[in-house]
Formats: structure tokens, C-alpha cells, sequence
């Protein structure tokens, strides 16, 4: 394991993602006690973001040009956004609509993601647009895509409701694997990423 240093000031230090070349992104809790994502050096310093008027903002995925992706809780729901290092955090839009609901989770190299929208469902997007609903080929209620890896391959979590659990999933050109953990106790596993190894 390897210690993380705390954002300064902060009570609290979560880290969401990391990359590969050891950047992290995550969120904090301030002295005024609301949630802002931060990105930087696992060893610090860090850049700490959030959305105005937001009681949280959470960095989630993060990728080798340190871009990161995330939700900010509003009065207006969660809204998913793009961060690239030194801009201002972008909200996720459909075309030129207003912002989708949801989050954004893992990002790959080539600017492509994955994320969940309230009213939409499961979707990919690219640089600060949604473009896609993401398409699964088991029948499931509940699906949540979270790693995305730059050459296509998707890892989450989804419902199977003849088994009663959620198990995780791997999804490249199109074929899922469903992943559970084998402890008969284990009920959700969740696959938040893969990296180039095929490690998850």
C-alpha cells in the first residue's frame, strides 16, 4: 500500500481513480464542510475543483493527460462533467441541450467515457458531449458501466435477476463476461477499470 497525502486543510481524503502515470483524482471535504474533487501527484500538491453552488463535487476517473471526469451535486440533481487540467470544469451536454443528469465515470486516452444519466440510462461520451447509449447484450434492470480503457473495453456492474445479485462485467467488441467473486456470501462486484495487462 502506499499513503496518499491528505489534500491540506481537509478533513477527509478519498481518491476515486488513478492513472498510469500515478495522477489521482477524488474528492475532499473543506473546512466548509462540502465535498470539491482535487486531481494531482498521489504525493500531492493537488488542484481542487468544484462546480458553484454545488454541495459536492467528486472527481471519478482520470486518464494518462490527467483529464478527469466526475459529478457535482446541485439543486439542479447530479450533474456529470469534464475537467482537463488547467480549464474549468465542463458540464456533460447532449449536443447543444442542457446537461444531462447522472455522473461520468472512467475516461480513456482518447477522450472517450462512459457514464449513467438519470433519465437516460447507461450512455458513452466524448470530450464534453454524450454520444451514445451504451448497449449491453445481457438482459439486465440495472446496468452501470464504470472503467472505460481507450481500445473499447468496458468493465461495471449489472443486475441478474435469476441469480439475485449484481456481478460485475467485462464488455469488448461487443461479448460480456460476467464476473463474481467466488464467496457464496458475495452479492455485488463491482469493476471499476482494467488496465492495458487485461488486469481488473
Amino acid at each position: 500500500l502506499i499513503p496518499i497525502a491528505p489534500v491540506p486543510g481537509s478533513s477527509s481524503t478519498i481518491v476515486m481513480g488513478i492513472n498510469n502515470s500515478n495522477q489521482i483524482t477524488g474528492y475532499e471535504v473543506g473546512a466548509d464542510g462540502l465535498e470539491h474533487g482535487f486531481s494531482g501527484s498521489y504525493a500531492g500538491p493537488y488542484t481542487v475543483f468544484s462546480i458553484r453552488y454545488a454541495q459536492s463535487t467528486r472527481g471519478i476517473g482520470i486518464n494518462d493527460d490527467g483529464v478527469v471526469t466526475g459529478t457535482a451535486r446541485s439543486m439542479y440533481g447530479d450533474l456529470p462533467f469534464v475537467r482537463k487540467p488547467g480549464h474549468a470544469i465542463t458540464l456533460i451536454r447532449q449536443s447543444n441541450g442542457p446537461p444531462l443528469n447522472g455522473s461520468a465515470y472512467g475516461i480513456g486516452d482518447n477522450g472517450w467515457f462512459v457514464g449513467l444519466s438519470s433519465y437516460m440510462g447507461p450512455y458513452y461520451g466524448r470530450d464534453t458531449h454524450y454520444k451514445a447509449l451504451f448497449r449491453f447484450p445481457i438482459p439486465s434492470e440495472i446496468v452501470i458501466p464504470i472503467g472505460y480503457r481507450s481500445d473499447g473495453t468496458v468493465t461495471g456492474e449489472y443486475s441478474d435477476s435469476a441469480e439475485g445479485d449484481l456481478p460485475g462485467f467485462i464488455l469488448k467488441n461487443g461479448v460480456a463476461i460476467t464476473v463474481r467473486y467466488p464467496d457464496a456470501a458475495s452479492f455485488q462486484v463491482p469493476l471499476s477499470g482494467a488496465n492495458a495487462g487485461g488486469l481488473v
